[in-house]
């Protein structure tokens, strides 16, 4: 999975952000996101096109069992979370087609108020895939969603 982070994900993290503590979120968007070269937004709201998913039952998820691991022997900070199931339900003539997975944290108000919610990191899959109403499954390896080293 390709990897970026958002200047405002930096920011929060320099500022004293809590992984484990903070209410962090994923989203599902599709093919023709710009979330992928918006580097530079402040919150979910800026995206010129965010694309994101909307069939079926699909919602926002919370994350859950995050952690932060301090790596000294390969100079690192692995941020971990548990898997992430998205519901979809959609008709599979209907569903759309699943690119990446846009991580942010909750602003002051609701997840639902993207003019508070702030982008941390988006990760592309390899290739887009369409759920054909089956739940999407974000499986986190034992590498960990992300992970900040030196360079």
């Amino acid at each position: 999975m390709a990897e970026q982070w958002y200047n405002s994900g930096l920011k929060a993290l320099a500022s004293g952000m809590d992984w484990a503590g903070d209410a962090i979120h994923a989203l599902l968007v599709g093919s023709t996101t710009t979330a992928d070269t918006e580097i530079d937004v402040d919150v979910i709201a800026d995206f010129i096109t965010l694309d994101e998913f909307t069939d079926g039952d699909y919602a926002r998820q919370a994350l859950a069992g995050k952690t932060t691991t301090q790596d000294d022997g390969n100079d690192l900070v692995k941020l971990d979370c548990d898997h992430i199931t998205f519901a979809t339900g959609g008709s599979p003539s209907g569903d759309q087609p699943v690119g990446a997975v846009v991580y942010w944290k909750q602003g002051t108000g609701t997840h639902g108020q993207d003019s508070l919610n702030i982008p941390l990191f988006y990760l592309a899959n390899p290739t887009s895939f369409t759920p054909g109403g089956n739940p999407v499954e974000i499986i986190i390896n034992t590498a960990g969603i992300a992970r900040l080293s030196h360079g």
